[in-house]
């Protein structure tokens, strides 16, 4: 009896292989649903149509769950507001999302996001931040060229690290190590170096240089840590937050997210404070 049903399993196969037919389930796209308006009619549609269509929803859908795609920024002339040592601009960013309709279709929607760029009043860097539910994320940061290869990075880092966790008192400031769109050509920050070794195969994990830059920083960690799927991300700690951790996470945090500066280590930034 087994071997008859593994010869018609078989049979199935190769007919179904033959047809080039594929079994879409919504199985698919509920992993991409969480959170989202109208996921249950999104289901519903994907129930009723045709395989040419649910292959579309499935290619879609992972969007879903994407920041929005920036455009285009607009800031004012003049400083709305400042620190100590910023210039800031409150403005906006228009951007593009795939949400779910009302008919439960995924469609792209154009979107406004508030954001603040924030100068420095020496003029050797600049940012911008995103600001949404206790969490900062690093739309764009850079260096002015001129001030380049002067250790300016480490300033520019302490800058948003102090506007975020002060000024802004989020938990966390997300970001990705990826170089601004509009400079192209060959460039240092892209290069890949060997950051540590794979705890299983002991091969080396290679990450750009930018990424590991970052990764020096005081209370970084990489963005996997907190959940993130961008394999070049990164995600800042707020110290102040941190105290309720034990010195068992900080050593954890540490052998995954080695630092070159050990003075930039959990270990050492928050000894004696454990939990």
């Amino acid at each position: 009896m087994r071997s008859e049903i593994s010869e018609k399993v078989a049979v199935r196969v190769k007919v179904d292989r033959q047809m080039n037919f594929s079994l879409n389930t919504p199985s698919q796209i509920l992993p991409h649903l969480k959170g989202q308006d109208h996921a249950e009619k999104l289901v519903q549609r994907f129930l009723k149509a045709s395989q040419f269509e649910q292959e579309r929803i499935i290619r879609k859908a992972p969007r879903l769950q994407m920041s929005p795609s920036l455009d285009e920024f607009h800031f004012p002339e003049s400083k709305t507001h400042e620190t100590k040592n910023l210039d800031l601009f409150s403005g906006t960013g228009s951007a593009s999302k795939v949400v779910i309709n009302s008919r439960g279709d995924l469609v792209d929607v154009d979107v406004e996001i508030s954001l603040v760029k924030a100068v420095d009043k020496k003029g050797r860097f600049q940012f911008i931040i995103q600001e949404e539910d206790k969490v900062a994320f690093i739309v764009v940061c850079k260096v002015i060229p001129k001030f380049r290869g002067k250790g300016i990075f480490k300033k520019m880092a302490a800058s948003i690290r102090d506007y975020c966790f002060e000024e802004l008192g989020v938990n966390t400031i997300s970001g990705n190590a990826r170089p601004p769109r509009d400079e192209n050509g060959k460039d240092w920050r892209r290069e890949l170096v060997t950051y540590r070794n794979n705890f299983t195969t002991g091969e080396p994990v290679k990450l750009s240089r930018l990424h590991r830059l970052w990764l020096d920083q005081p209370f970084t960690v990489h963005g996997a840590i907190i959940g993130s799927d961008d394999a070049e991300s990164f995600a800042i700690l707020n110290p102040k937050h941190l105290k309720e951790f034990s010195e068992e996470d900080f050593k954890n945090w540490d052998e995954n997210c080695p630092k070159q500066n050990k003075q930039n280590t959990f270990m050492e930034l928050m000894k004696g404070s454990a939990a």
